[in-house]
């Protein structure tokens, strides 16, 4: 599942090098790998470029399959027969979290296909990579977080997850036994990076340490609304993943991605939830 993190540090990449299968789970992102789409026109629906009747296409040409020119026919296909494909196959879930509650170690992760529930309770392990950013003290302040992601987005979260252990029973004669129906193992690796040195040193990005991914920026920007995954870099779409671009690989990169394609006009700055100045670190 998305982890702007794991991409951030490279994981990814790492995995493809050694010859370990990447299987997507959010639909957009697996559409993207079946037309081998390089970036995705908007963070929280990737494949929301693609019409029905090209992904019927590309499904025809990859799986050798004739279904419907409908959206519902195509999530159907991919209920029934990629579902039991990640059940049966995948050993591994690597997912961010929204937000982590500190006080008693809660994950939680926000969603709503369902895809994250499914694969961290039906993995043997689950590792959550995420940045130390996104530490709350507590879980009142983590529901808050979960909320602000709610409002901005326009959607109900069908699914909120609060993962606070491994599975676990005690069923027999008292003893703890771990990874009964879900996880058996949870690792929470945590992010640093440029982090603390950009708080420490009052770097003038350090201002997007508040940022919660909600993506309200990409909305509103001028820019992505005219050139669309043009204004980019690896990390994703968007204003903030072009500072994401310069912070790891320095202006020439920021120049490349679009950084000069930004207006000014602000909107990212006078939406955002959390008061990240954008158009400033712009």
């Amino acid at each position: 599942s998305k982890s702007l993190e794991a991409k951030d540090i490279g994981i990814i990449d790492v995995l493809k090098k050694n010859n370990i299968e990447i299987k997507e789970t959010d639909l957009g992102d697996v559409l993207c790998q079946l037309f081998d789409y390089k970036y995705p026109s908007f963070t929280l629906a990737p494949g929301v470029q693609f019409t029905e009747k090209e992904i019927v296409a590309k499904m025809k040409e990859k799986y050798g399959i004739d279904i419907e020119e409908k959206a519902e026919a195509i999530v159907a296909y991919y209920r029934k027969n990629y579902r039991p494909e990640l059940l049966n196959d995948v050993k591994i879930s690597l997912t961010s979290a929204n937000v982590i509650a500190a006080n008693d170690g809660s994950i939680v992760l926000i969603e709503n296909e369902g895809n994250i529930s499914l694969l961290t309770r039906a993995t043997e392990k689950h590792i959550v990579v995420v940045g130390i950013q996104k530490i709350v003290p507590n879980v009142f302040d983590a529901l808050i977080v979960a909320k602000i992601h709610e409002r901005i987005n326009n959607v109900d979260g069908a699914y909120i997850s609060f993962i606070s252990a491994a599975s676990n029973t005690s069923d027999i004669q008292g003893k703890r036994v771990f990874g009964m129906y879900g996880a058996k193992e949870v690792v929470v690796i945590f992010v640093d990076d440029w982090r603390i040195k950009a708080a420490k040193e009052n770097l003038f990005y350090k201002d997007i340490l508040k940022c919660i991914a909600c993506k309200s920026c990409d909305y509103v920007c001028t820019a992505s609304r005219a050139f669309g995954n043009i204004y980019a870099s690896k990390y994703g779409i968007g204003a903030i993943n072009i500072v994401r671009d310069y912070i790891h690989n320095g202006i020439e990169a920021a120049v490349k991605d679009g950084l000069f394609l930004c207006t000014g006009c602000e909107n990212c700055t006078n939406w955002c939830p959390v008061g990240v100045d954008l158009a400033e670190i712009m």
